[in-house]
């Protein structure tokens, strides 16, 4: 099997999606119609209610961006034009056929930036998305294609095996859902899962544990979703006040 290259980036917690991870102690918000779900060793995925809205929900891609959209407006983003691995996370508002963001970040390197996002979208029936604007983005305006099979039954089949950090470290996502990793004297404990019947989306939380691990004791939440041609979307977010940016190798 051939191997495939998927992101993981870990950045400074920020506002406004409902998606959220709560590890330990933590009490998560649901957010009133959130769905919480927990498994062993207790990381915690909280993930939004029932969908519903009219957003441009689904995975958008380009040359340059790969985006995705949920149904409450929850945005990650990864700009692939840029020579240091950089992503956005925020909120995009639909009024009309214009997009506008809420709280948008972009993070590269080590750098959390304040940005705006501006465009444009008639449907997902068009199966296109423009983006007039985007901050810190040099190639604008950008046009994104639908992702077919976004609103298809999820197969956690799709993201289970082992990976390798770029840091060293080699991780498994499980048939069971749950995220181990036992190498180079660090250990990782998380959980994946498909929240939706309907929707080919994936939550996940990772819990690192101390020191030799890259980032010890951080909690990670994040997403995966397919792309074309058997690629994986991953982008994870850091609870924490600094930024990285590790890949993951795909090894089965």
């Amino acid at each position: 099997m051939l191997a495939s290259i998927v992101y993981l980036f870990l950045g400074a917690c920020g506002g406004g999606s409902q998606e959220s991870v709560s590890t330990g102690g933590d009490a998560p918000s649901t957010g009133g119609s959130g769905s919480v779900v927990t498994t062993t060793p207790p990381i915690v995925v909280v993930v939004p209610g029932e969908p519903g809205g009219p957003q441009p929900e689904g995975v958008w891609v380009s040359d340059s961006l790969a985006l995705f959209v949920s149904f409450t407006g929850a945005t990650w983003a990864v700009d692939k034009s840029s020579a240091t691995p950089a992503i956005y996370r925020g909120s995009v508002l639909r009024q009309g056929q214009q997009l506008s963001s809420t709280d948008m970040t972009r993070i590269a390197a080590s750098t959390s930036t304040s940005v705006t996002l501006a465009g444009q979208f008639i449907d997902t029936s068009s199966q296109t998305l423009t983006l007039t604007s985007l901050g810190g983005h040099s190639n604008t305006p950008i046009s994104l294609e639908y992702v077919a099979g976004y609103f298809t039954a999820p197969s956690l089949a799709v993201v289970v095996g082992e990976y390798r950090l770029s840091s060293g470290e080699k991780i498994v996502f499980e048939s069971s859902g749950v995220v181990r990793g036992a190498d180079l004297g660090c250990t990782v404990l998380g959980s994946v899962q498909a929240p939706w019947s309907d929707r080919n989306v994936f939550y996940f939380g990772l819990q690192f544990g101390a020191s030799p691990c890259l980032r010890p004791n951080s909690a990670v939440e994040g997403i995966i979703a397919p792309l074309p041609n058997g690629a994986l979307l991953s982008i994870a977010q850091r609870r924490s006040p600094d930024a990285a940016a590790l890949t993951l190798l795909k090894l089965n």
